[in-house]
Formats: C-alpha cells, sequence, structure tokens
C-alpha cells in the first residue's frame, strides 16, 4: 500500500471529524492529523506513528486505536510522520523519475543509481546521489536491519572529509523491509547528514532545520498535548516503554496499567536482560532498565523528549520480527491502556 492509498482508505472510512495539515514532505506529500474532538475547553491528546518506513505496524494501530477511544479529550492521530518511508521504495523513485521504476534486489539499486544519478562505490557501501538525496545501501542489505547500514555510513563519514562534505545537509534513504505481511516490501528509512553526522529523522533537535521537522515543532507547540504516545518497532524482544529522564513519577501508573495489558493480552514485554544494553532505535540505548518492558533514555531530541514539555510523553516499541497482526494489536492494546488510565487520573 502506498503513503496516497493509506489516506484515501482513512477518508473513506470517516475515523475523524477532520484532518489538519501539518506539513509537507520532500515529495510534496501532506503530512496529516486526524482529528476527533471532544471540545475547546478540552485537553490534547496526541499519538503519533510512521517515523520510520519500515515501522508499518503503528501506524495501523494509531489510525485503529483512535476508532475506539470514548475519551473526553481532542484526539490528535498523526499516522504516519514520513509519507515517502511508508511506501514501497520503487514507488518512491517512479515519481521522482515519472517513469515505472522496479526495485527487487541489489542489482535494481545499482542500475537506478547508475541511470538517474551519480554512484560511489565504497568497500562496505554503495551511495546513490540524485541532487539533495542520497540512497545508502549494501549487497546483502534485505538481511542487516537500516540502523546497522546508518551505522557503517557514520563510521565512514568519520574518516572522510571529502564525504562529509558531499553528503552534508543530504536527506539519507535506506532500502529496508516493510513487514506488514507475509509479503515483504522494500521501503525505505530517512536519515539526515549534518555536520558530518547522521540523524535519525525522529530527532527534533532546533538545530535540524528539514521544513517537516520544523513544521512538526510548531504543530506540537500549538495544541500543547498533555498524553504523548509514540509509536515505534525495534529490534529487542517483545514490547517495550521508554520515557525520558526525569518524567517517571508523573507517568508511573500508565506505565504499570499498559505493561499489565500487554503482559495479559499482547506480545508480552521485554525481559529486564534483553533491556539492558539495547538499542531500541539508532543511537537510542537505555539508561536504566525499570523493570519487564520499561526503561528510562535520553530521549532529549527526539519527538517524545521534546513534547514532554507539554505533558507526559511515552515511547512505545514492538518487537519488529513479530507478526504483523499480533504487532498491530499489541501497540493498540497498549494506546488504550495509557490513554484509559490518564483519563482515570485526570478526570476525563
Amino acid at each position: 500500500m502506498t503513503y496516497e492509498e493509506l489516506v484515501a482508505k482513512i477518508s473513506c472510512e470517516s475515523i475523524f471529524d477532520k484532518q489538519v495539515l501539518v506539513s509537507k514532505d520532500w515529495l510534496g506529500h501532506d503530512i496529516l492529523a486526524g482529528v476527533i474532538e471532544a471540545g475547546e475547553d478540552r485537553p490534547n491528546i496526541l499519538i503519533t506513528a510512521g517515523v520510520h518506513g519500515d515501522e508499518p505496524a503503528g501506524v495501523l494501530a494509531a489510525i485503529k486505536a483512535a476508532e475506539a477511544l470514548p475519551v473526553s479529550a481532542n484526539l490528535y492521530v498523526l499516522f504516519c510522520r514520513d509519507p515517502v518511508g511508508y511506501s514501497p521504495l520503487e514507488h518512491v523513485f517512479s515519481e521522482m523519475f515519472e517513469e515505472k521504476i522496479q526495485i527487487a534486489d541489489y542489482n535494481d539499486l545499482n542500475t537506478l543509481c547508475k541511470n538517474y544519478g551519480e554512484i560511489i562505490e565504497l568497500e562496505e557501501l554503495t551511495i546513490g546521489i540524485f541532487r539533495n538525496i542520497c540512497l545508502v545501501y549494501k549487497p546483502g542489505f534485505e538481511k542487516t536491519t537500516s540502523i546497522m547500514i546508518a551505522k557503517s555510513l557514520s563510521n565512514i563519514l568519520n574518516t572522510s572529509e571529502d564525504l562529509r562534505e558531499k553528503l552534508d545537509r543530504m536527506r539519507v534513504l535506506v532500502p529496508s523491509l516493510s513487514r506488514k505481511s507475509e509479503k515483504l516490501e522494500i521501503v525505505s528509512r530517512a536519515f539526515y547528514v549534518m555536520d558530518g553526522k547522521v540523524i535519525d529523522y525522529d530527532c527534533l533537535s532546533k538545530e535540524i532545520d528539514l521544513p517537516e521537522n520544523i513544521a512538526l515543532r510548531d504543530f506540537i507547540d500549538s495544541i500543547k498535548p498533555s498524553l504523548i504516545i509514540d509509536l515505534h518497532e525495534g529490534e529487542h524482544q517483545g514490547f517495550c516503554v521508554i520515557v525520558p529522564e526525569g518524567a517517571l513519577e508523573e507517568c508511573k501508573d500508565i506505565i504499570d496499567a499498559v505493561r499489565k495489558q500487554v503482559e495479559a493480552h499482547g506480545m508480552g514485554c521485554t525481559p529486564p536482560e534483553g533491556l539492558k544494553n539495547c538499542e531500541v532505535d539508532y543511537d537510542l540505548e537505555i539508561e536504566r532498565v525499570l523493570g519487564p518492558g520499561t526503561g528510562i533514555a535520553r530521549l532529549d531530541e527526539r519527538l517524545v523528549g521534546y513534547a514532554n514539555r507539554h505533558g507526559i510523553s511515552l515511547f512505545f516499541s514492538s518487537e519488529r520480527k513479530r507478526d504483523f497482526k499480533e504487532r498491530v494489536e499489541t501497540h493498540i492494546i497498549a494506546v488504550h491502556s495509557a490513554v484509559h488510565m490518564y483519563a482515570t487520573l485526570y478526570g476525563l
């Protein structure tokens, strides 16, 4: 399914009272938030998903969760933060070059880069450059993770000043597999190179000058959500909740409720030993394990850390290798549990 098809499906199902435009992505797609209104005097809740193209379960879960949340609060669902990443990679390049592009393997990527862009072949990676976009991949990319490829690029940039200068301020697309069903799709996960560093697309630092990041910061500041839930998928076992440093006390009851429901009705929580030294996402390690499926991390520059100034912020992550339906259902269980406990605590 492409992003355009996803938006059309959501519009037909009439889940939301309205949709608001948050920003445009670099290919001109609308980045939208669906809104279910409860009244101007009610608090705002924000659920976000789809910042990475290889995290499709959260996209569907965010939409499905919104269908059954009878809470007296305005609900904003930013269901896909990276429309380009959500769509199959061959669809993205077909849009870019206005002709049918097929991508099934490493050789197809090589052909694409040679025909339409500049190609740089390194010992570990191949880089295709198309104006201010670059595609970074390697043989057997299907068997590794987009995070590992991004780390390899980061290591190379540390030793090559010429490449640092060439890729500076470029968006980086890393081919990755989207496990939406039994049929795997090649999509992309987005990064950004700035000052020689490979930065995750989830970064909302004010130093990042991407238009969609600026717009997202402005959007969050405009609605001032009192509860923020960001849905992800990772290489860890089971389901986990990550909270920013210093934010545990205000969300402890919500975390406990989520953990109990996921253990009882979802995929179960990540064992404590599985969270130790676990990289939940790119450049995101658990600082302190609090128990099964719960940890504290430095989230300052990510959406959850940025939004924490307005309210309770939670980073949910499900095990990427589980069945798609199980990942979706676990996220829905976790979202419902968190929102209902929040509503109970604050009388909504």
